[in-house]
């Protein structure tokens, strides 16, 4: 006997017995769909390159942006980037920083095992000219996560932070 044995798809292998007729009728469908004269839809191999160049969705739907060489969660952000940094250039605020971590939670041990601090990360924390400091975080979804650590910012460091 040979060893170049015959191989068979198998989905055409019932019950121990080789069987053509599935065969013969995929191969038939194939036949007629490729003498169809109907037109193919271009729609979903369309959408499917575009998703492929676009990248995942995001959860939010929002889309990333760079400005001034800085990537920003959102077309909003970068856009009250673009109005803080000029009103920085005009002097109207002072010491503008972006994406400024503040603790809310000290690091801990719990039963020997270390926990690291937890922290609110503002999304732009400024001066305005008598000194007074301003936080402020561009919202487009009030998490739960976010009032968590809007509150505790307010309890640990009496900051109240502006929503935009």
């Amino acid at each position: 006997m040979s060893k170049n044995r015959l191989r068979f798809p198998e989905g055409s292998i019932a019950g121990g017995r080789v069987g053509t007729a599935r065969v013969r009728s995929e191969i038939a469908g194939a036949a007629a769909r490729l003498a169809s004269v109907e037109p193919v839809s271009l729609e979903s191999p369309i959408k499917q390159l575009i998703s492929e160049v676009q990248g995942p969705r995001t959860k939010y739907g929002n889309r990333k942006e760079i400005v001034d060489g800085i990537k920003f969660d959102s077309e909003r952000e970068a856009a009250r980037y673009r109005v803080l940094a000029a009103r920085h250039k005009a002097g109207e605020i002072a010491n503008l920083k972006i994406q400024v971590p503040f603790v809310v939670v000290p690091g801990t041990t719990i039963a020997g095992k270390k926990l690291r601090a937890r922290l609110y990360i503002a999304d732009f924390v400024y001066e305005m000219p008598r000194g007074t400091p301003v936080i402020e975080d561009v919202k487009g979804m009030r998490t739960p996560m976010y009032l968590l650590k809007r509150h505790l910012m307010k309890v640990v460091h009496n900051i109240e932070i502006q929503e935009i």
